[in-house]
């Protein structure tokens, strides 16, 4: 089964982070590709895992690293003969391009000026923060998400969960790698069924996306089969314990869908 979820910041988180974002560029960037960056986008896209790999690489490198985004100008040129930088004060909000993604809207960024004119070639390219387009997300999307590249033949999503540790400046640790997630989540199905023995976390492609990987999660929930217990009360302990795993607050906050697939397993 796949449960949905939907994620964001409270006003008063938003203001806080929107205080310490850095809103000053280097002159001297032209919009090239970063090394950090170079490296995440030059791991292999074979596997789902592989693709969430990316994912993960892109976020670290993104926390001292930036993003290239189309700078909206004014249509008619002012009295100078130049087209002004629109929403680049403090108080100005900056338009970023949205699209529809598989949980909803999601934010295009771009990892350099090249990728911005494969997208779009009459694009002007701005750097900007990844901290800064990661907050535009959280106030565009629910759950938000940013996708970056969108017209290479690899794009990468940034879900829910790593977004939000960039605004915060954080980098982000995936669900499949955090064993103290997978602690609770067995803790969690334990209470509702004594069978259950593990809780396996990974990505998964998520149907009709082309096999790319938008930050869904396949939840395997392992449990002994007890043979000598009623079939109907072991069936309905065991579906209170997927109802319970799939509303654990922790994953609600890891992931935009998640689907939970038991797992017989024999017994010891």
């Amino acid at each position: 089964m796949t449960v949905e979820r939907v994620n964001g910041l409270t006003q008063a988180q938003r203001l806080k982070m929107a205080q310490r974002l850095n809103l000053h560029h280097d002159r001297s960037d032209r919009g090239q590709l970063l090394p950090l960056t170079a490296i995440a986008l030059a791991e292999p896209s074979g596997s789902v895992r592989q693709k969430a790999g990316r994912a993960v690489a892109l976020a670290a490198a993104l926390v001292s690293e930036r993003l290239v985004v189309p700078v909206p100008v004014e249509v008619h040129p002012d009295d100078a003969g130049e087209h002004r930088h629109q929403g680049l004060d403090v108080e100005d909000e900056i338009p970023l391009p949205v699209a529809a993604g598989a949980f909803g809207n999601t934010v295009l960024a771009f990892s350099s000026a090249e990728q911005l004119a494969a997208w779009d070639p009459v694009a002007r390219p701005m750097t900007m923060s990844a901290q800064r387009v990661a907050l535009f997300a959280t106030q565009t999307a629910a759950p938000p998400s940013i996708v970056v590249d969108v017209a290479s033949s690899s794009p990468v999503t940034l879900p829910v969960a790593a977004v939000h540790a960039l605004v915060g400046g954080d980098t982000w640790l995936p669900p499949w790698a955090d064993p103290a997630l997978a602690a609770d989540l067995v803790a969690a199905a334990q209470t509702q069924c004594s069978d259950i023995v593990d809780v396996r976390v990974a990505p998964t492609v998520t149907p009709g996306q082309d096999e790319a990987w938008v930050g869904a999660l396949q939840i395997a929930i392992l449990f002994r089969v007890d043979v000598g217990a009623d079939f109907a009360t072991q069936r309905q302990s065991l579906a209170n314990a997927l109802a319970e795993v799939g509303r654990h607050p922790r994953l609600v906050a890891a992931a935009p869908a998640v689907e939970l697939v038991p797992k017989p397993v024999a017994a010891a």
